[in-house]
């Protein structure tokens, strides 16, 4: 059965919908963009599994959109200067460019602007979403550092030519450009965020892709978000433009863009580089080109490869929606005709083919919206609508070929049984039994490939309708189309990786339609579908480490191995199962796992690669101290407590020995016994007797941080996991404190993989690896911290 959720507005254009990897949708509408939220915790059978958030997007400061005057006639703009600015679009990046690893969301308004925004807080509250960046500061700077171009033109036109230019059309995000050594990883989307890009259509006639950066990523230096113009594209003639050529001469702009999968360069095996196809329609024209990506010392870049490359040549009406094929291995893309679907292939060998298409079948209206989903034999399926035959028994979905290069079988998909179920109820509550039409705006898969979203408007067909703002609603319907009985998600997904919050959302909806569950299936399911890594032949050449002195590289050596150990593994899908049961649940075991290699990890970091003690590593080495001696309990008050806390948690003995095992000085318990941390309140000795809470001698309560065990003192400094509810504390408190120290090479302890079992060898391996820029070195807390950005316990993201 589908999940149908009424949102509150009517969407004002088509493809309304978006779909995120961290399993939330985006519906534009008006005034307001809904965001949808899966509830992660059980309420009950007939609770809501949806929790709705409107955010109003259409206010902008005067600093944000600064008044202007009027246009004059030639090149007026109803949409810049008189519109409500309402939302015509939205798209969410990939994960790792919002606070806390998450997705960011572009809006792109009526008024040609288009914006980015991210929650500060809890997502289910309108309150935390803020607009970060507004990409179009971003597009006028470009136009401004090419005035030239405007020199043969009147002042009055040129100010006016230069407005003109800068109203954006079309947008679309690229895929995250990650490092080459991780491209052959699953553990690529765990490990490495990337760097994400817009390509963005201009009015001006000018395809730019523009570098989008947070102080949220891995390798952002700057607390705030940043957007800056790589390279661009002249979309009239397809062509790279030169500085010299008239703009009034490129009037065309692209009407729908895509980004395809990035891939290694084949051409260049030894370098950094990826490479990814770009597709746009103007005109009713298809036309690609190829960007590449590299990562040198100024950071990541894309730039295009060649010229762009007119596809189906011998069409001219081609429209959209316009998106390639999922897959990494696909460079395929589906657009649209009047009353077709049409395949291209962009490989060197297809660039003059005509591709496949396929008859709609008496479909008269245009398809206004595309999506992907994908079954247990890995089959692709593509689904479509139109706004006014969606839910007649016309061609709606099709099955492409094997090796996707022809459109084959087609089938009745599961959201059209959805649509025809919301027009009865529709028709039942307001007596117009079957007189009722459907308007469908907009399709979006789910990250996992399963299900479809679905939003439409219902109407009666037989007597005019007057409804005002108030009492206008769309439905969302989100029937599961591809699922094996028995399995939580499809063997592959469309969106290259399911989030934690995909697993547990897909896991409580396989709970609720098999009754009793089978947990041994259920384990060994979640196991294989958590991030692990596997075997793949050593890479040659440059990395982001190289380029980027050795920090990153430790972030992510860190990250690899955590995320990787199979005990860790099996402790967190235990944990994401006790969860989605409601069960009462311990981290006693998921604590034995996660310390066990972390103390493993840090133990491979020689001294000279962290920087000198701050205040929260010094606390963390206290704590250590604490656990690791055992002469502790002879000065502490609880002696026996701690007696049997340290005997009955081996692990915890070592891991702060670990983490600071390079840095930490023994004078504090050679000396004579010294409390690891002081109540903030009453300036009391907090002794430490649990590794969940702290107690000072006065009786001041706190928890312990997940993480590092240091005691939670202060209120708005810690973040919480959306899925588990452990506190940790929250990267606005860590010291982004780093330290230059001389140029030369540096070497990095290579860690055993923990797939193979292997172990630890009494003698440190080392490997070199080469920088070409000044390294820095973080502080304990800052490493510990950055590198585990995920819950280590559930997996799952943090908020706060």
């Amino acid at each position: 059965m589908a999940h149908s959720i009424t949102v509150p507005f009517w969407p004002t254009s088509g493809d309304c919908l978006s779909w995120s990897q961290d399993n939330q949708i985006a519906v534009v509408g008006g005034e307001h963009v809904a965001i949808l939220s899966p509830k992660l915790t059980t309420g009950g059978q007939h609770s809501p599994q949806w929790q709705t958030t409107l955010v109003k997007i259409n206010g902008f400061t005067a600093t944000e959109i600064p008044r202007k005057d009027p246009l004059s006639t030639r090149h007026f703009s109803i949409g810049e200067e008189l519109s409500r600015r309402e939302a015509i679009g939205a798209a969410w990046s990939s994960p790792g460019l919002a606070k806390h690893k998450r997705c960011a969301l572009a809006v792109l308004t009526a008024n040609h602007v288009l914006s980015i925004w991210e929650a500060d807080g809890p997502s289910e509250s309108s309150t935390s979403w803020k607009r970060k960046l507004i990409i179009n500061h971003a597009v006028q700077k470009y136009y401004e550092r090419n005035e030239r171009q405007f020199s043969g033109e009147r002042k009055f036109d040129s100010a006016e030519q230069r407005q003109v230019q800068q109203r954006i059309r079309a947008f679309t995000w690229s895929p995250a450009l990650r490092g080459k050594q991780l491209d052959d990883n699953v553990m690529a989307a765990a490990v490495d965020w990337g760097d994400h890009f817009l390509a963005v259509a201009t009015e001006g006639g000018h395809m730019l892709l523009i570098h989008v950066q947070s102080p949220h990523t891995d390798y952002s230096t700057s607390f705030e978000w940043k957007a800056a113009v790589c390279s661009r594209l002249n979309i009239a003639t397809g062509t790279i433009p030169a500085p010299s050529e008239d703009a009034r001469a490129r009037s065309e702009t692209a009407d729908y863009v895509s980004w395809g999968e990035w891939r290694p360069d084949p051409n260049n095996p030894a370098e950094n580089y990826s490479l990814a196809p770009l597709a746009y329609v103007t005109n009713g024209q298809l036309f690609t080109t190829l960007i590449r990506g590299s990562l040198d010392v100024n950071g990541a870049l894309v730039e295009a490869l060649d010229q762009p490359k007119r596809h189906l040549q011998g069409r001219t009406g081609i429209i959209g929606p316009l998106q390639f094929v999922p897959g990494t291995d696909s460079c395929r893309i589906i657009a649209f005709g009047d009353d077709e679907v049409l395949s291209a292939g962009l490989d060197s060998g297809e660039v003059n083919c005509h591709g496949s298409s396929y008859h709609l079948g008496g479909r008269w209206d245009n398809v206004s919206s595309l999506a992907f989903t994908s079954d247990q034999e890995n089959n692709i399926h593509a689904h479509f609508v139109s706004q006014l035959s969606s839910a007649q028994p016309h061609t709606s979905a099709l099955t492409l070929s094997s090796n996707q290069s022809t459109i084959g079988a087609v089938f009745r998909p599961a959201w059209q049984d959805s649509i025809m179920h919301s027009r009865r109820i529709f028709g039942e509550r307001n007596g117009t039994r079957d007189n009722v039409q459907e308007r469908a705006w907009g399709i979006a898969s789910s990250p996992a490939g399963d299900s479809i979203a679905i939003c439409i408007t219902l109407h009666p067909s037989n007597t005019i309708c007057q409804t005002s703002l108030a009492d206008q609603s769309s439905v969302l319907n989100i029937p599961r189309e591809h699922r094996k009985e028995g399995s939580i998600l499809p063997a592959s997904s469309v969106s290259g990786s399911s989030s934690t919050e995909t697993l547990l959302h897909g896991l409580q909806d396989h709970l609720e339609r098999c009754r009793p569950p089978d947990r041994d299936s259920l384990m060994d399911q979640l196991v294989k579908l958590l991030p692990r890594r596997v075997d793949t032949p050593p890479q040659t050449g440059s990395s982001r480490a190289d380029v980027a002195g050795f920090t990153p590289l430790l972030v992510r050596q860190v990250r690899l191995a955590m995320y990787s150990y199979p005990a860790m593994r099996t402790a967190r899908a235990n944990n994401l199962i006790e969860i989605a049961m409601g069960n009462t649940r311990t981290r006693d075991e998921a604590m034995r796992s996660i310390t066990q290699q972390l103390t493993t990890v840090m133990s491979r970091l020689s001294r000279d690669k962290l920087a000198t003690d701050d205040p929260l590593s010094a606390a963390i080495r206290k704590v250590r101290h604490l656990l690791s001696h055992s002469q502790v309990s002879q000065h502490s008050s609880a002696s026996i407590t701690l007696r049997c806390l340290l005997s009955s948690c081996t692990f915890a003995r070592q891991v702060f020995l670990a983490i600071s095992k390079q840095l930490n000085s023994t004078s504090d318990i050679e000396n004579g016994y010294e409390a690891p941390e002081r109540c903030q309140t009453c300036e009391s000795d907090i002794p430490f007797e649990s590794m969940e809470w702290a107690k000072c001698a006065s009786g001041h309560q706190f928890q312990r941080c997940s993480l590092s065990f240091v005691a939670l003192q202060k209120s708005g400094t810690t973040r919480s996991c959306v899925i588990c509810g452990l506190q940790c504390l929250g990267n606005e408190v860590l010291p982004r404190h780093m330290i230059a120290t001389s140029a030369g090479d540096v070497e990095m302890s290579e860690l055993p993989d923990p797939e193979a079992g292997q172990s630890i060898a009494n003698g440190d391996t080392w490997v070199e690896i080469r920088r070409t820029r000044q390294p820095e070195k973080p502080t304990l807390g800052w490493l510990l911290f950055s590198a585990c950005d995920l819950c280590l316990y559930c997996g799952g993201k943090f908020v706060g």
